[in-house]
């Protein structure tokens, strides 16, 4: 069995063991079990997260037509065919750090789990390289970051296909669950009107660009 595990770091570690269906967390290797029935935007947002009720009484009437459009477009996906493989599923700014050295890490592996691996570089597209303050310029960053991450993995042309529905969906997932927060839990902080901004700001611009 092929294993990877990263250096200690102040305590913490992660690995995970290929060829298997789990992961391995921290100092004392915490084993999280990888599901392949892990429906990542219905269980994360849409059933769970945010119910059917919270999104036609408090989410404003232009966020709610757009994000019941992309649900009904999520639900013609066909999701089954696309690669899966082992996701961190939250590559954001805010999960990510640099050292001195210029190594990167990623952080807080808390939504990690078995999805198709186009939602990693859907969501770095929506925060990673998108400009809430100048998205005219996501075209030109969506091209470096394909044109990169395929130096690495080749897509198929299925997932070229959906992965700009998945960029949308990322963007519709930080509509839903700021606003979810703002109005459940009164959470009107910095990061997440950030989040709600972002997301807004993308789900607008990108329907503007590809429809």
């Amino acid at each position: 069995m092929n294993k990877y595990y990263t250096p200690e770091i102040e305590e913490f570690h992660f690995g995970f063991e290929f060829e298997s269906n789990y992961v391995l967390f921290g100092k004392d290797w915490t084993k999280v079990v990888l599901s392949e029935e892990h429906d990542w935007f219905y269980s994360s947002y849409v059933n769970d997260a945010v119910p059917t009720e919270f999104r036609v009484k408090y989410l404003d009437k232009e966020d709610r037509a757009i994000i019941e459009l992309m649900i009904e477009r999520y639900n013609s996906l066909s999701i089954d065919d696309l690669p899966h493989c082992f996701v961190h599923g939250d590559i954001l700014k805010g999960n990510t750090m640099r050292d001195k050295g210029g190594d990167i890490y990623i952080l807080d592996f808390a939504v990690a789990n078995y999805y198709p691996r186009i939602q990693e570089l859907a969501v770095i597209l929506c925060d990673l390289f998108f400009d809430a303050g100048n998205p005219e310029e996501f075209p030109e960053n969506y091209d470096l970051a394909l044109s990169e991450y395929q130096k690495y993995v080749s897509l198929t042309e299925d997932e070229l296909i959906k992965l700009p529905d998945y960029v949308k969906l990322a963007h519709t997932m930080h509509i839903l669950l700021p606003s979810w927060e703002k109005a459940a839990n009164g959470n009107d902080s910095s990061e997440n009107e950030y989040f709600l901004r972002m997301g807004r700001t993308g789900l607008r611009y990108l329907n503007k660009i590809w429809g």
